[in-house]
């Protein structure tokens, strides 16, 4: 970590805060981090909070889009689908889908158990929540890294008609439609119902012979929420909650250079010259294993020789009921349900042949209670405690067309998940101004696999790039052929574990608080059920991978100075990371498996400034240093010392806005910019030169004017991505650059960012 600027960053901001003249104080924002509603400001963690409104000024309507709104966040994703949080560099890249991640995902309370249930828009939303560190206490065993909480508005009693609808065109035909309506339901009663449409012409064009100029990456993307809330007494609510999101969209695929040398394909291309397309936006000269040079310009330009599905399907429900005690306790209880199924293909190799084209089929399904009880919150020792009750049953198949060995491998899984949990945090008042606080969690978790079967087909069939699946267990082809079985029975993974969190808050002045943490999390473990493994006797199909745990120190300040006009808030933290789980070589191809230790230490800060009510300034910067400090028996594809995958070391937002009262309504000008340095994508192989995300920089503006009698009107110019930065979300480089024994791809592969100036305009209309 260079901490000469973090001193410089830290310097600044102390100085910056101490001279400047408050005129406006900056909005409270209440979260419920803490399974009870509080300021931010008064939370013992590093946490980072957005108003929907907010959410709406920044152009969110993704579960994803929050990557663009905070330091020491990235995505990790392996396609549109597909994608998971990384937070401080604690995060979990898995395109199978059957291990769970390390941040944790959540909607209302409710956890979301898939990385594909993103598919569920962000749409009439109270807030999001961004909670960093290990958040086992009181959100499970699996956000080590953090949680994020995503957080809906519900009905309210009295209210009457109230809602809102907004349209959005913009750039390729892009036609997004959301709105809620709330409603009575009598005089105990009321409801909401709330809906998004995303709709958008794919971005990208296909060059592979047979879909020449089919478009890649559309955007059709449905969700829909109903809520009731009932309240038959004073003391007693119930919200019912039945929603569901369907994506039609179609993934990109790959961007690819090749690994081969052009005079002779059978040998590996100069390093030279793989570097110089290595940023995946400049032509080379290396080819392919066929002598085809997929390299381009053109960031538009890929080639996609699967049928790019990219069908999801999520839906669920839940009930949740909140009910005050006679002695003023409170007892909630939640009981949730959802259902994911899948059905996707991708292109990993992004040539002109038929080489690695994994697809999957997947049906999730997901049952969970909870039941809580929490003290007042105006005594001295405060505490909460419950019990969390997990099952869910996963039908989960895997195609692997390997163009190269001729042959297809295929795996289907059957995997039960279990999971009993009992926790309680306890707070304290040791003096007016200390706070001390304890967290315990005691989860046991199984895993069981009762059915794991690895298929081969001896070679591909005529015509075939993206076989049918599977969930009946059988592949159904285009041609007569006899399946090679390797079968597994009775995989399991168990887990029974106490972890929690300690935490001391020292209120200095009634607006500076200081607080100390350590923290221990864990993340259950899994499955490592690649189908490309049953093509390698050494491979290991099925092995089982163990859980990992983190430790976590962090010390941090927050504070309101000038009165109430600036927040000043910073963090510094220290993370050992034991067994995490990664995409490593393993058995001569890439597999899941764990590396032994892992150091992390970093820094966040944050200043909010309002100089006058018209006027927010908000600048955040995020530190990281990450290495691996024990490879084990992995050196061959991990080196002690490598970064952490999707971890810049120096990561910026600021944004500016600033309104104007006029005659005849409201002019907002808004300002957003970002900034992530280079981040590592793999641990194929050590000392891997080419697997290297590269800086990027996005500037997006936004200008609304409001009109009307109380400002119910809305008109919205807006533009993203202005520089046109270009970047990789993931680098599926699965080959040694330096070796031809063995190859998959025999290309790197990199799936694009949008890469493309956006505008646009927006209307809404609030009653």
């Amino acid at each position: 970590m260079n901490h000469g600027r973090l001193a410089l960053w830290s310097g600044g901001a102390l100085l910056l805060a101490s001279c400047l003249t408050a005129y406006a104080q900056i909005e409270e924002i209440l979260v419920t981090a803490t399974k009870r509603a509080e300021s931010r400001q008064d939370v013992p963690l590093s946490l980072q909070a957005l108003t929907g409104d907010a959410l709406q000024d920044l152009g969110a309507d993704s579960a994803d889009d929050i990557l663009a709104l905070f330091p020491n966040l990235s995505v990790n994703g392996s396609n549109e689908v597909n994608k998971g949080f990384t937070i401080r560099g604690v995060g979990t890249n898995n395109f199978h889908g059957n291990v769970n991640g390390a941040v944790g995902v959540y909607r209302d309370e409710v956890a979301v158990g898939t990385p594909f249930a993103g598919t569920l828009g962000i749409f009439d939303t109270a807030r999001v929540e961004v909670l960093r560190g290990p958040q086992n206490t009181l959100f499970g065993r699996n956000t080590i890294g953090g949680a994020v909480n995503y957080i809906s508005n519900v009905p309210a009693l009295g209210a009457g008609f109230t809602g809102y609808l907004l349209g959005t065109l913009g750039s390729d035909r892009q036609t997004d439609l959301e709105g809620a309506l709330g409603f009575e339901l009598g005089t105990a009663s009321a409801g909401r119902f709330a809906f998004q449409s995303l709709n958008r012409d794919g971005l990208f064009i296909n060059r592979a012979p047979g879909r020449e100029g089919e478009q890649l990456g559309e955007r059709d993307r449905q969700s829909a929420r109903l809520q009731v809330l009932w309240e038959p007494t004073e003391a007693t609510s119930v919200l019912f909650n039945v929603h569901a999101g369907y994506n039609r969209g179609t993934n990109i695929g790959n961007k690819a250079i090749g690994l081969r040398d052009p005079s002779d394909p059978g040998q590996p291309c100069d390093f030279d010259e793989i570097a110089r397309g290595s940023d995946y936006r400049t032509r080379n000269n290396c080819v392919a294993a066929n002598g085809f040079n997929p390299s381009s310009e053109d960031w538009t330009t890929v080639y996609n020789v699967s049928s790019a599905a990219a069908d999801i399907d999520v839906e669920g429900a839940f009930a949740k009921v909140v009910h005050q005690l006679p002695n003023q306790h409170l007892l909630t209880t939640i009981t949730a349900f959802s259902q994911t199924r899948i059905n996707q293909a991708d292109d990993s190799s992004g040539f002109n042949q038929v080489r690695l084209t994994p697809s999957q089929d997947g049906d999730y399904e997901q049952i969970s209670q909870e039941l809580r009880i929490a003290s007042p919150v105006d005594q001295r020792l405060r505490w909460l405690g419950g019990i969390y009750l997990l099952e869910e049953d996963m039908v989960l198949g895997t195609n692997v067309v390997n163009g190269g060995l001729n042959v297809v491998a295929s795996n289907i899984l059957v995997q039960e998940d279990s999971d009993v949990s009992l926790y309680g945090q306890f707070d304290y008042d040791v003096s007016p101004r200390l706070t001390a606080g304890l967290g315990l969690r005691y989860t046991d978790n199984r895993k069981r696999a009762p059915s794991s079967v690895f298929r081969v087909l001896p070679r591909v069939p005529n015509g075939l790039t993206d076989p049918a699946l599977l969930i009946t267990n059988e592949i159904v082809t285009s041609a007569p052929v006899v399946p090679v079985t390797i079968a597994f029975s009775d995989l399991e993974v168990d887990l029974s574990r106490l972890g929690g969190n300690l935490y001391a808050r020292y209120r200095a002045a009634d607006n500076v608080m200081f607080y100390a943490s350590y923290a221990k999390g864990f993340k259950s473990g899994g499955f490592d059920t690649r189908a490309q493994a049953a093509l390698t006797p050494g491979g290991d199909p099925g092995r089982p991978v163990e859980a990992e745990a983190l430790k976590a120190l962090e010390f941090g300040m927050k504070s309101a100075l000038a009165d109430g006009s600036i927040q000043l808030n910073a963090a510094a933290f220290l993370y050992e990371w034991d067994d995490l789980q990664s995409f490593v070589v393993v058995g001569g191809v890439p597999g899941f498996a764990n590396i032994p230790e892992s150091e992390i230490a970093g820094a966040e800060i944050e200043l909010s400034w309002s100089p006058e009510p018209s006027w927010l300034i908000a600048a955040m910067a995020g530190f990281l240093h990450t290495e691996v400090t024990n490879e084990g028996n992995l050196d061959a594809s991990v080196d002690r010392g490598h970064e952490l995958t999707n971890a810049p070391e120096l990561s910026a937002h600021v944004s500016v806005s600033k309104h104007f009262e006029l005659a005849t309504g409201r002019l907002k000008l808004q300002g957003h910019f970002r900034y992530a340095g280079d981040q590592k994508d793999t641990f194929l192989f050590a000392n891997d030169p080419f697997s290297t995300k590269g800086s990027t920089t996005f500037v997006d503006l936004r200008a609304a004017y409001a009109f009307g009698d109380s400002r119910q009107y809305e008109v919205a110019l807006w533009g993203e991505n202005l520089t046109e930065e270009k970047t990789c979300v993931d680098i599926g480089l699965v080959d040694n650059p330096a070796v031809t024994a063995m190859q998959l791809s025999t290309t790197g592969a990199c799936s694009p960012s949008e890469g493309q100036r956006r505008i646009g305009v927006s209307a809404r209309i609030s009653f």
